[in-house]
């Protein structure tokens, strides 16, 4: 049986991938998908097929709701191994190249996420091994896929049982112009567009600056109000625990008086960069607005919430901030709040941020924490 450690991290790591997806805009599964198989892939090429053929699989969790899909992930894992070994696993199918300024096929799901297709064949459907998962009982594990024939771009139902559509007409093959609408299952719409490379690196920096703050490049208010109800979500259905940090430099009015707004902006960003190298990697950092930033912890008690505070405080003081050979000396207040008796989200940035400003009125450069009622 697998330690409660393992199984905690299969649990972190699964939900990490769920956060990378949502950002890339791409599916949690087939993020998994790659990942065991470069694992998969590495480990049989770096181990005798006797050893590897002997190691046992790890069990999968007894009960919970990632049963299932560690289960899943567990037999791919193990079946990939295999394939490996027995050499029956081919190479990815290589991209066809990409001159500059040529054009390039993207698929753009029904929900705004783009998938780019480099590959020569691109496989769409309910399999965990498709490039393009639909997690749809009304999509075939192979339900269809794009073909690049000579300089044409071909769709191909591949006898799926409900059928593929192009504009709204069931076909069982299809070549595709710019705009086409492809159907799959009931409610899954892809719209076929064709993008030069210009055009995806101007789509990847508005996706960028719709999620980012333009001068410390941490997340965004508007990120952070979206992610903190999410996030307050999945700690309720999962009774676990939540922190909400909100920092806000202080005397920082004084610093643009003084030392000028280019300063000011000079001691943002790194303040900013100081908390990034603070915090973990799955927390999430964002500009609340001004001199406020706001960081949001999960399954972090207030104890831990709050020893994470002071670091944060006593690495901001201890960093060193110049502009224009003047050093600039800089303290932040901290509030700190974990209260599981709060279910909404202005609730909680509420607790957070009023103890930030009890360490402002109680001398600044300190941390403060909420205190739940009863």
């Amino acid at each position: 049986m697998k330690s409660v450690r393992s199984l905690a991290l299969a649990d972190h790591l699964w939900e990490l991938y769920g956060r990378m997806a949502e950002e890339m805009g791409s599916e949690r599964e087939a993020l998994v998908n790659q990942a065991l198989y470069v694992y998969a892939r590495l480990h049989g090429y770096s181990v005798s097929g006797e050893a590897a053929a002997a190691r046992p699989a790890a069990p999968p969790p007894e009960s919970g709701p990632e049963r299932a899909v560690a289960e899943q992930v567990l037999e791919t894992a193990a079946r990939l191994e295999r394939e490996v070994l027995a050499g029956e696993v081919p190479p990815p199918i290589p991209s066809s190249p990409v001159a500059p300024g040529a054009r390039q096929l993207v698929l753009v799901r029904d929900d705004g996420s783009e998938t780019v297709v480099r590959a020569d064949r691109f496989l769409i459907g309910r399999g965990r091994h498709c490039d393009l998962v639909v997690d749809s009982s009304k999509v075939s594990r192979e339900h269809a896929a794009i073909v690049r024939e000579g300089g044409s771009l071909v769709l191909q139902d591949l006898g799926s049982t409900n059928g593929t559509f192009c504009n709204g007409t069931r076909v069982p093959r299809q070549e595709l112009a710019d705009g086409d609408k492809i159907s799959i299952g009931s409610s899954t719409i892809l719209r076929f567009t064709l993008q030069d490379n210009i055009d995806e690196h101007f789509q990847k920096k508005l996706f960028e600056s719709a999620l980012r703050d333009g001068l410390t490049h941490t997340f965004n208010r508007r990120y952070f109000l979206d992610r903190l109800n999410g996030e307050m979500r999945f700690a309720i259905r999962h009774s676990k625990p939540m922190a909400l940090l909100f920092i806000d430099i202080d005397h920082f009015k004084k610093i643009n008086d003084s030392y000028g707004h280019q300063a000011g902006d000079a001691v943002l960003t790194g303040v900013a960069r100081v908390m990034m190298t603070t915090i973990r990697a799955e927390d999430v950092l964002a500009r609340y607005g001004g001199e406020e930033f706001a960081i949001i912890c999960r399954e972090i008690e207030l104890p831990g919430a709050e020893a994470l505070a002071r670091r944060l405080c006593g690495a901001i003081s201890a960093a060193q901030y110049e502009h224009n050979g003047q050093v600039i000396p800089v303290t932040v207040s901290i509030g700190a709040a974990v209260d599981r008796s709060i279910e909404e989200p202005q609730g909680l940035i509420a607790a957070a941020d009023a103890a930030m400003y009890e360490a402002k009125k109680t001398g600044r450069n300190r941390v403060c924490v909420h205190t739940p009622k009863g």
